[in-house]
């Protein structure tokens, strides 16, 4: 039912042309376009929708899309970059690193310092170990080994079994049979 007067959009509150203030059947126009006529079916079904979702989590049937359909890391990359040109062509995108947020940010100083800050940068940067020169290689290493003793004293023991147990199943899934094993 049409809530505005006629001749006025019930969703932008914009003008409708005198000529379209009524449809082929005769009855007045709610919406100026498809995008209003759309947006506001949307908003309308919105609350019911919600209801039906929180029934079916509340009753455990829901599972979360994201689970079933993993983002692929190449699809959000060129949807990141289709998005970027758009707003280069609109003229409205603006460079990230000069927000006042961004410039506090990276004029804070580095965690690290030396072989190991660009040991860590070349790493980050696609770079394998082998790249690396002696002394970024084995301020990485050091420090790895810092990170893992740290993380193997703060386990409890309920943790290192649920992660042995991890990396059993994981590398039983890896294993091959060679030629002429059955696999069993």
């Amino acid at each position: 039912m049409k809530e505005q007067p006629i001749g006025i959009c019930d969703y932008c509150l914009e003008y409708i042309m005198a000529e379209d203030w009524y449809t082929s059947k005769g009855k007045p126009r709610q919406h100026c376009c498809r995008d209003c006529r759309n947006t506001a079916n949307s908003q309308a079904g919105a609350q019911i929708r919600s209801t039906k979702t929180l029934a079916r989590i509340a009753a455990g049937e829901w599972i979360n899309p994201a689970t079933l359909h993993p983002p692929d890391p190449v699809n959000v990359g060129i949807g990141v970059r289709r998005s970027i040109l758009g707003r280069i062509r609109q003229g409205v995108w603006t460079n990230p690193a000069l927000s006042q947020a961004a410039r506090k940010k990276l004029s804070r100083p580095r965690k690290h310092s030396g072989p190991l800050a660009v040991a860590i940068d070349r790493l980050d940067s696609g770079s394998k170990i082998s790249d690396l020169s002696e002394d970024e290689a084995t301020a990485y290493r050091t420090w790895r080994k810092e990170r893992y003793s740290i993380l193997k004293s703060t386990q409890s023991e309920e943790d290192k079994a649920q992660r042995r147990a991890q990396w059993r199943a994981y590398w039983h899934r890896r294993r091959q049979p060679h030629v002429g094993e059955t696999g069993e």
